[in-house]
């Protein structure tokens, strides 16, 4: 594993782990704390992506870019999630849901685009 793929992959842990850390705090403080680090790890994840985007997009560009529009709306849906916690609005079985399985999405197109290339 190339040192942007595991950047890019520690990032992606990182952000479950701190983003289930957000919504299972019941303190307003810890929450922003908790997003803050999220937004600094979607910072690192979005760059390590788009340089691995670039390194790989000529082998199959179709996968390569739903993959990035999947990491995007994962982010778009943990911030969404992290929004209703931090103003008291209880998570719905659907939401959690919905994030698991983009995030499954999302790891599965990146394990399959890694067994395309190698």
């Amino acid at each position: 594993m190339q040192t942007p793929e595991f950047i890019h992959v520690i990032s992606w842990i990182l952000i479950a782990i701190f983003t289930v850390f957000g919504l299972l705090s019941t303190q307003y403080q810890q929450i922003i704390i908790y997003t803050y680090i999220n937004r600094a790890l979607y910072l690192v994840l979005v760059l390590s992506g788009l340089l691995l985007m670039v390194h790989t997009v000529a082998m199959s560009p179709f996968l390569i870019i739903l993959k990035f529009f999947l990491e995007i709306g994962t982010i778009v849906i943990i911030e969404f999630l992290l929004q209703r916690t931090k103003n008291n609005v209880p998570l719905k079985n659907k939401q959690i849901l919905m994030i698991t399985l983009m995030i499954g999405c999302t790891s599965l197109l990146g394990t399959i685009i890694e067994k395309l290339i190698n």
